[in-house]
C-alpha cells in the first residue's frame, strides 16, 4: 500500500459550463484575497476572470442561438486549458501543503492509500502547439503517477522492456513531469508523433498508441 501525495484536484475539467463559471468565480475570489501568496505565478485574478467572462459570453451567444455552438466548444476548450495550467502552477506553490491549497479555490484530490499497481495507459483528453518548437498536452490525471511525455520520428520505433524505453532514431524528446498538465518547449518543427506513458514506483504504463502531431 502507498499512500499519495496530496495535489490540487482537476475536477473542473468534468464541470457543465455553469457550473465551471460558478468554480471560475470562486477562484478568482480566492487568487484575489491571497495575492500574496499566489502572486508568483504570474497569473494575475484579471487574467483568471477575462477567461471566465469569454466563457460566459459565448455561452449566452450559444444561449440565444444554438448554431453558435462551436464557439462556445472553442471558448470552453480555452478554458480548460487556462486553468489547468493555472491547476499545475499553483500546486507547485503549495507543494502538498493542505492549508496552502484551499486558499486556491480549486479541490483536492483525496490522498487515501491505494495498492500500488503498474498505472493505466495515459488518455491523453487535449494537446496543441504552443508557440515556435512548442506543444501543450494534458492527460486524465492517475493518482500516485507521474507522465513521460515523447515526442519522435514519425518513423522512429518505440519499443518498452522493463522500465526502458528505446527510441530506433532521432532526434527525439522525452519529458517527465509528475503533473498531468505538461508544456514542451525547444523542439525542432516539423511532423512527429507523440507517445504518453504513466509511470509510479510499480513501473511504466503501455504505452499510448502514436499520434501524430506538428510541431510549429
Amino acid at each position: 500500500m502507498a499512500v499519495l501525495p496530496i495535489h490540487l484536484s482537476h475536477s473542473h475539467n468534468g464541470m457543465s459550463v455553469s457550473e465551471k463559471l460558478t468554480f471560475g468565480t470562486k477562484v478568482v475570489t480566492k487568487q484575489t484575497d491571497n495575492i500574496v501568496t499566489f502572486g508568483s505565478t504570474g497569473i494575475t485574478p484579471a487574467s483568471i476572470a477575462a477567461e471566465n467572462l469569454n466563457l460566459k459570453t459565448k455561452n449566452d451567444i450559444y444561449e440565444l442561438n444554438p448554431l453558435m455552438h462551436g464557439g462556445l466548444v472553442i471558448a470552453e476548450r480555452r478554458w480548460v486549458k487556462f486553468y489547468n495550467k493555472l491547476n499545475k502552477a499553483l500546486d507547485i506553490i503549495c507543494d502538498g501543503n493542505v492549508e496552502t491549497m484551499d486558499l486556491t479555490g480549486f479541490d483536492k484530490t483525496d490522498g487515501e492509500s491505494v495498492p500500488t499497481a503498474k498505472p493505466a495507459m495515459p488518455i491523453i483528453q487535449d494537446s496543441s502547439p504552443e508557440g515556435k518548437g512548442g506543444y501543450y498536452v494534458h492527460v486524465k490525471p492517475q493518482p500516485g503517477s507521474s507522465f513521460l511525455y515523447l515526442f519522435c520520428l514519425l518513423d522512429a520505433v518505440v519499443t518498452i522492456s522493463g522500465n526502458q524505453i528505446n527510441v530506433s532514431k532521432g532526434p527525439f524528446y522525452l519529458w517527465s513531469d509528475t503533473h498531468p498538465t505538461a508544456e514542451m518547449h525547444n523542439m525542432a518543427s516539423g511532423d512527429m508523433k507523440l507517445i504518453v506513458i504513466a509511470q509510479n514506483r510499480a513501473g511504466l504504463s503501455d504505452p499510448t498508441p502514436p499520434t501524430t502531431v506538428s510541431i510549429p
